[in-house]
């Protein structure tokens, strides 16, 4: 499978959509966005800093 760039506010963006799409309210549908890049940014920084020691 061939890896490809996305910039965490489009897949911010993207994920707040879909899930206003499903019914979600646009608050929670934010929040959601949010916390997934969230854990996205948290998963790479832990493994930069596994990979470092």
């Amino acid at each position: 499978m061939q890896r490809r760039a996305l910039s965490a506010s489009l897949l911010r963006q993207r994920i707040e959509t879909k899930a206003f799409a499903y019914g979600v309210s646009s608050t929670v549908a934010t929040l959601l966005g949010e916390y997934v890049v969230d854990l996205l940014r948290q998963a790479v920084n832990d493994r930069t800093a596994s990979e470092q020691t």
